[in-house]
């Protein structure tokens, strides 16, 4: 099998400096040195700057980790454009209204195009709450598979790069077998992604849900958290659905219990104990099965019960039946959060 270049140099740094690479060669300069991907690279350039394809290019310049800025692009005489370069992690505190204000600061008066570009897979929820408030416009992998795509150019380096995003996108899309998504971490989060969709499109569930990696001593898990319900009798506690992928060990789902303040712990035993007993009542009503218990740890977040039978054991998932038996899930919590 032949080696790709960027599925062996995986860090965000790789990534910077192939995307430095390619504007650079937006420049008119370049157009000598290899046209095919100097059309390429403009092609890139107008993209973020959501130009149409008349637009004049006449000058780039591209520097990496610019005042901790991943790429800073300036066009012409009077843009800028900040890129926020990321392929499996997330971002963090306020660092990009810090990249805009610093930019706003030194370069005054020109246009500054903000771009988050993520070529791994992110939540919608986190997308929505930690990008987009701060005015930075999504770039994704298909983003950029469609431009790739659309390029003339037999260059080794582009094309390796569009092939190891290609990889991605196919792994990540491979996420209707129970096998799959519980042995590819790819697979998994392609599976949460689109169930979070489907989710989010029903109003019942109150609003987006949101996933993620979880860890902890025992190793950690890919997650899914929504349907956000108070809890009467736990002193401002709430209900949640959670899906836990421990991939080898599969899919679980779990009712837990949150407080929903950060720092806080005032979920307590008592709390899950006693609507674990309100949902094992219940769950026969819904035709669900909670699997025994008999410890219950509080703190900050705690598990009331594990409902058992949600995912198939082999083969498809069916998004109609999953979707149906989440709803009993749902209607359960609903029956017993007075």
């Amino acid at each position: 099998m032949k080696p790709n270049l960027f599925e062996i140099a995986t860090k965000e740094l790789s990534q910077d400096g192939f995307l430095t690479w390619l504007i650079r060669y937006a420049d008119p300069e370049c157009q000598g040195e290899n046209p095919a991907v100097f059309e390429c690279a403009q092609k890139f350039v107008r993209f973020l700057m959501e130009k149409q394809d008349d637009f004049r290019i006449e000058k780039v310049r591209a520097y990496r980790q610019w005042n901790c800025i991943d790429i800073l692009v300036e066009v012409n005489d009077d843009s800028v454009i900040i890129i926020e370069d990321k392929t499996v992690t997330g971002t963090h505190s306020d660092q990009l209204q810090r990249y805009r204000e610093k930019v706003e600061e030194i370069f005054g008066g020109k246009t500054i195009y903000c771009i988050y570009l993520k070529t791994g897979n992110e939540s919608v929820f986190k997308l929505s709450q930690n990008v987009e408030a701060y005015r930075y416009r999504v770039v994704g992998r298909g983003d950029i598979l469609e431009i790739l795509n659309s390029c003339k150019t037999s260059n080794d380096i582009l094309t390796e790069f569009r092939e190891n995003l290609q990889t991605i996108e196919d792994k990540t899309k491979n996420c209707t077998q129970i096998e799959s998504v519980c042995s590819s971490s790819y697979a998994a989060e392609g599976f949460f992604l689109e169930l979070a969709e489907q989710l989010a499109a029903n109003p019942e569930c109150g609003g987006s849900p949101d996933w993620g990696y979880v860890s902890n001593p025992k190793g950690g898990f890919l997650g899914l958290w929504y349907f956000w319900r108070q809890a009467a009798e736990a002193d401002g506690n709430w209900l949640y659905i959670q899906i836990e992928n421990h991939f080898a060990d599969g899919l679980h789902l779990y009712i837990r219990m949150d407080s929903r303040e950060k720092n806080a712990k005032t979920v307590e035993s008592r709390h899950l104990r006693h609507y674990y007993r309100k949902v094992s009542e219940a769950a026969s009503g819904f035709g669900l099965t909670v699997v025994k218990r008999s410890r219950f740890k509080g703190g900050g977040t705690g598990t009331v019960a594990e409902i058992s039978g949600i995912f198939p054991q082999t083969g498809e998932i069916e998004t109609d039946i999953l979707l149906s038996k989440l709803k009993q899930v749902q209607e359960l919590i609903e029956s017993i959060k007075k």
